[in-house]
Formats: C-alpha cells, sequence, structure tokens
C-alpha cells in the first residue's frame, strides 16, 4: 500500500528547514564578523540619531514662525503655514488697531 504525500507539509516542512539554514548562516557571519559590526552599528545610529536631530530642530523652527502669543489674552494661537510678508504686515497692523491674534487669523481662514 503507497503512502499519500501531504504537499503542504511537505512545503511547510521545506520552508522550516530553509528559514532555519538561513538564520544559521547569518549567525555564523555575525560570530566571524563582529569586530566590523561593533564599529559600523554605532555609526549607522549615530547617522540616524543626527539626522532625526535635525528634523525635530526644523519642526521646531517651523512651529515658531507659526505660533503668535497675545498677551492681552494670555495665550497662543497657531496658524495652519508659515505666513507671507503681506499677511504678517496685515496680522500686525490690525493686532496694533486691537484685534486679537485669534481673530485675525480666524478672518484670514489660518487658524488652526
Amino acid at each position: 500500500m503507497t503512502e499519500m504525500i501531504d504537499f503542504e507539509e511537505l512545503k511547510r516542512e521545506v520552508d522550516r528547514k530553509m528559514r532555519q539554514q538561513k538564520f544559521e548562516d547569518a549567525w555564523d557571519w555575525v560570530t566571524e564578523n563582529w569586530q566590523y559590526l561593533a564599529v559600523i552599528v554605532p555609526g549607522i545610529f549615530g547617522i540616524g540619531k543626527k539626522l532625526l536631530g535635525d528634523h525635530k530642530k526644523t519642526s521646531e523652527e517651523s512651529l515658531k514662525e507659526r505660533r503668535f502669543y497675545d498677551p492681552r489674552k494670555g495665550r497662543y494661537s497657531t496658524a495652519r503655514r508659515k505666513l507671507t510678508k503681506k499677511e504678517e504686515r496685515l496680522v500686525e497692523d490690525r493686532y496694533n488697531r486691537g484685534e486679537s491674534y485669534r481673530a485675525i487669523l480666524d478672518d484670514l481662514g489660518l487658524l488652526k
């Protein structure tokens, strides 16, 4: 009597063995080359940290350009985007006439 071959089970077994072999090969490579990894990996993390730190700085600068503090109301108002020079002059003129930053930005459709 012949035995029926379950191809799905056979495929899973082959895949498992291939994954195990790849893991063993990678582990062997790491154990042989750990000196290089000890130099390269911290360098990669340092570069990533530098890039992310620069991004954080630029986002903070962008937020500073879009926030207005109104001492009369005691609160900040944030614009959706950086204002153009013309809009900045308009906002400052209206603020000097007594309007709040929040009302001005709302009228211009820029209040976040």
